[in-house]
């Protein structure tokens, strides 16, 4: 048993998702559990016939015991929880931080291009997309490149860490904002759970920019606001509204993501499914989020 061919439509019956699961969507086979099934039936017959009951124990506590081997090691170093649960160390965010900057060295060190950052979280990087391309870093690339005549001045840097905080991104920015980029994009919140911090943090930031000339944008990491959600993101908003009096005094371009999507006439949040898993965009989330926000990162790169 599987599902293929998968076709969503709302109360108007239009279509909002259609897919035929690619090869990396396909929902998983059913079936495949069955041999497991079949193996143990086996092992249980094979056992029952044994007359020595001494032996039939020891055999029951052997395979019990190996069980509990494979399972320890298959959560512990095999499975995908154990690799993508939140709560990475300062070490490990540090250590992914000197990774991306190993890996942008040469292109750092242009210095005709006009260098533009993004910052952020899993969902800076993409977490959710289908393909690389799909992520919406990559798309507003490509809405720059066919909107801006001079887009080959430009160059992107996408600094998304999973995990990271503003206490992070702050930290990581003191440094790097020595790299000269002309514009720096936020999309921060969820990964904040102080609001004072948050604020603090944002305003340094903002300060920061300003001393360097460097243009700044926050965008509100909107999710779906309901108990979907796999993480708190309640505060989510909050913090945008606690920062907002503040980029307005400084007269940075702030996108309160939220009210755009879920606006009632707009309607933008019944076009299609947009969660993975009602925090991390898809590739559809992906795209539509870069197309809310395209037309204030395009205003502040035709400034620059």
């Amino acid at each position: 048993m599987w599902i293929d061919n998968l076709i969503v439509s709302n109360q108007k019956g239009k279509t909002i998702f259609k897919t035929s699961f690619g090869k990396y969507e396909k929902l998983v086979d059913l079936n495949k559990g069955f041999p497991f099934i079949f193996l143990i039936l086996v092992y249980f017959f094979i056992v029952s016939r044994l007359k020595n009951l001494k032996l039939r124990l020891l055999t029951n506590l052997y395979v019990l015991f190996g069980l509990l081997t494979c399972s320890l090691f298959y959560y512990y170093i095999l499975s995908e929880r154990y690799l993508d649960e939140p709560g990475f160390d300062d070490n490990r965010i540090d250590m992914m931080y000197r990774d991306f900057k190993q890996k942008y060295t040469d292109e750092l060190r242009i210095e005709k291009k006009k260098k533009i950052f993004f910052y952020g979280g899993f969902k800076t990087l993409g977490n959710g997309a289908r393909e690389v391309n799909d992520r919406w870093t990559n798309v507003i690339q490509e809405i720059a490149r066919k909107s801006l005549v001079n887009f080959s001045d430009y160059s992107f840097f996408n600094w998304g860490i999973p995990s990271a905080d503003t206490n992070h991104i702050l930290k990581f920015h003191k440094e790097l904002h020595k790299q000269k980029p002309k514009l720096t994009i936020l999309l921060v919140g969820i990964n904040d759970r102080n609001e004072e911090t948050f604020a603090s943090n944002i305003s340094e930031m903002i300060k920061i920019n300003k001393q360097a000339g460097i243009k700044t944008i926050l965008l509100e990491e909107s999710t779906y606001m309901n108990e979907l959600a796999i993480v708190n993101t309640s505060g989510s908003n909050r913090y945008f509204q606690k920062i907002k009096p503040f980029c307005s005094d400084e007269n940075v371009t702030c996108v309160e993501v939220s009210r755009i999507m879920y606006d009632s006439q707009n309607r933008l949040y019944d076009t299609g499914i947009r969660w993975v898993e009602w925090v991390h965009f898809n590739s559809y989330g992906q795209k539509l989020f870069a197309t809310i926000i395209a037309p204030y990162i395009l205003k502040e790169l035709s400034e620059l």
